[in-house]
């Protein structure tokens, strides 16, 4: 199995070491045939294309009466060699964290950058949000230019009152042909 890897040129080479809480884990209730969404584009090189789906479970709770903001800031995002990973908070962004004030029987919390948000929901000063996605990936010549479907799990989640979160990344292939292992990463994301 692991000649097969190397063969096909696998997508990393080492794991991150740092523990990863298991709360974000990727739902794939709804797996989908990746050739489906790529039909008659077998040969061509289809790249990778970042489609947001809704993986993680976010609170069922709107938006709070009153809302209390943090600002974050993502600092460098650590992942294994050789991984194309498609973060939604990129290295030193700064986002805006949202979420219900203690005073609010809400549980509401979401997290904005750039590229998409967060949602999820705060217990106490604890917060937990997520933002779930799905790619196409060509594996690329050395493994036939197979292509499959791969859905992430993006988490930040911590105590608030701390000063730091932890972001962690994780993926798993969902359907379709691959030669590559699925990758993670981690980093810290401070408060202020």
């Amino acid at each position: 199995m692991l000649m097969t890897l190397a063969a096909c040129g696998a997508r990393s080479e080492l794991y991150v070491t740092e523990p990863v809480d298991e709360a974000g884990t990727v739902d794939v209730r709804a797996p989908r045939d990746a050739a489906r969404d790529v039909e008659g584009d077998a040969d061509a090189d289809a790249g990778i294309v970042f489609t947001p789906t809704a993986f993680c479970n976010p609170s069922d709770a709107g938006p709070p009466a009153t809302v209390c903001t943090a600002a974050l800031t993502v600092e460098t995002i650590t992942t294994q060699g050789g991984c194309t990973n498609f973060y939604v908070p990129s290295d030193n962004e700064t986002g805006l964290l949202q979420y219900a004030c203690d005073t609010d029987a809400s549980t509401w919390a979401s997290a904005t950058f750039e590229a998409g948000a967060f949602q999820g929901s705060i217990n106490g000063t604890f917060a937990d949000v997520c933002v779930g996605t799905t790619y196409i990936y060509n594996s690329g010549p050395s493994c036939g230019h197979a292509l499959s479907l791969w859905s992430t799990s993006q988490t930040i989640y911590g105590d608030i009152n701390s000063g730091t979160l932890t972001f962690a990344y994780r993926e798993a292939q969902v359907s379709g042909n691959s030669c590559a292992i699925p990758c993670t990463a981690i980093a810290t994301v401070t408060v202020q």
